[in-house]
């Protein structure tokens, strides 16, 4: 798949997207499937291809998280890439799924490809950032999901990296 004009995100509240969007961690050095699986400390900012996507995930985290106020975002793909420091890791594309999230990590390249996910490393300028009006939900989520606790997604973690390491 290539990428249309836009990804999509949907916003934790600490975002503000007239400040631009940075990973939580920038300095961080962990691998995709490591972002994939929930680690918390990553160099990456998620986003999705599609706005069926990110209205997937728009339902899922309502129903994770009742009474937050979700805003999402579109992101001009086009202005992204002529900045400097940022590299778009679009998971869509099969070659480059099979390079960051091997067979074995099944978790990982599940969530990847359901959510149609695209990775940000560095920061997004918040002139390529466009606060949506309005959208709906969509129902194609499961509520397991990105639903591991911490110490399952440690445990998790820990099961696919061995996989990786063992091949």
């Amino acid at each position: 798949m290539t990428l249309e004009q836009y990804i999509y995100r949907v916003l934790a509240e600490n975002e503000d997207p007239k400040q631009g969007l940075v990973a939580r961690d920038p300095t961080a050095k962990i691998k995709v499937v490591q972002h994939i699986l929930g680690q918390r400390k990553s160099q990456f900012i998620s986003t999705t291809a599609t706005l069926d996507a990110a209205k997937m995930f728009v339902g899922l985290v309502k129903k994770k998280f009742p009474k937050q106020n979700i805003r999402m975002v579109k992101i001009d793909v086009e202005k992204l890439m002529k900045e400097k420091d940022v590299a778009i890791i679009d998971l869509t594309n099969t070659k480059i799924l099979e390079t960051y999230l091997p067979e074995n990590a099944k978790m990982a390249r599940n969530w990847a490809i359901k959510y149609k996910e695209v990775l940000v490393k560095g920061k997004i300028p918040a002139h390529c950032v466009t606060l949506m009006e309005s959208y709906e939900e969509s129902s194609g989520f499961e509520l397991d999901d990105y639903s591991t606790s911490s110490e399952e997604s440690v445990s998790l973690l820990s099961d696919e990296m061995s996989k990786l390491k063992s091949k």
